[in-house]
């Protein structure tokens, strides 16, 4: 996408018209709107929006964490199938997938993956790590991971330039163009990072809209040509530097092989100091390790 599409399509929205539209859509009672309609409403906001993606570089793993049902509190699960997520067993919205639309759900690291699901004691769990391919990086829109590493005092982009210094240079120093693209930005952040009670998650319809429309965009974003796999953003199950990753299905098994697993009996919360801070995990017991993990799923105790 070069410069003077971005510029088209923010000139075409000036900023009254966006606070009013951000407005609108916060306004809309989720509990009955479609999310056609509300991609219909945010389609031109994020038409106008400039995202820089992520790749991750070759070699970092992924965890995800299964809960055992009770009957299934004794045994071994037998194929990463049940690890991953099942479109009969989502009957409820997610982040960035609808009902009965699996979208793969990944942390970065496994502590984090743990606090994702929020064990009780005497839980019993599994843990899941997927290692890329040889040279593969997925390719990940990111929401409110710059913001997290500037509030941990970390660098993202590898060696481009800061985020600020990226978007001041795609948009020619143009300070109401930079105005209207923070806008988009800050309402896109604050809605897919808001933290929703279990029996509220018809709140999720407004972040499968923002997913949705993200992810179809592809490579229209400036400045990659490669089509994106996911998204990325901060756990929110931790004040740490971390985050999470939600992966199109077909993309993550194409980066992806899972490497090992791991079952655990959750004994209790623990939380340990760190780095001026605190972190919060688990103790568990009776771990039991994979030995190995088949080409076709079969997990080997």
């Amino acid at each position: 996408m070069t410069k003077s599409v971005v510029h088209s399509r923010l000139d075409q929205l000036d900023e009254r018209f966006i606070r009013r539209r951000i407005r609108l859509v916060q306004r809309i009672d989720l509990t009955t709107t479609r999310i056609e309609s509300l991609k219909a409403k945010l389609n031109d906001l994020l038409r106008a929006y400039v995202n820089f993606p992520l790749k991750i570089g070759p070699g970092h793993s992924v965890f995800r964490v299964r809960k055992h049902r009770e009957d299934e509190r004794d045994i071994d699960l037998t194929n990463v199938r049940g690890i991953y997520p099942n479109a009969k067993y989502l009957t409820r919205f997610g982040r960035a997938n609808r009902p009965g639309q699996p979208i793969y759900y990944f942390a970065a690291d496994e502590g984090i993956a743990l606090n994702e699901v929020k064990p009780s004691t005497d839980d019993v769990v599994t843990i899941l790590e997927c290692k890329p391919m040889l040279n593969a990086s997925p390719v990940l829109i990111q929401i409110g991971i710059h913001q997290m590493a500037d509030q941990h005092r970390a660098r993202i982009g590898g060696d481009f330039p800061e985020l600020a210094v990226r978007i001041s240079e795609l948009f020619e120093n143009d300070a109401s163009a930079i105005r209207k693209h923070k806008m988009i930005s800050e309402f896109i952040t604050e809605e897919f990072l808001r933290i929703v009670d279990d029996e509220e998650d018809h709140v999720y319809k407004l972040t499968i809209a923002i997913a949705e429309l993200l992810l179809s965009f592809g490579s229209d974003f400036d400045p990659i040509v490669e089509p994106v796999d996911g998204l990325t953003y901060p756990s929110l199950a931790s004040e740490q530097m971390n985050a999470n990753m939600a992966f199109l299905p077909d993309a993550f098994h194409r980066i992806y092989r899972p490497f090992a697993a791991k079952r655990l009996t959750i004994e209790g919360p623990i939380t340990k100091a760190r780095d001026g801070g605190e972190i919060h995990g688990f103790t568990y017991d009776d771990e039991r390790l994979s030995k190995a993990i088949a080409d076709n799923g079969d997990i080997t105790w």
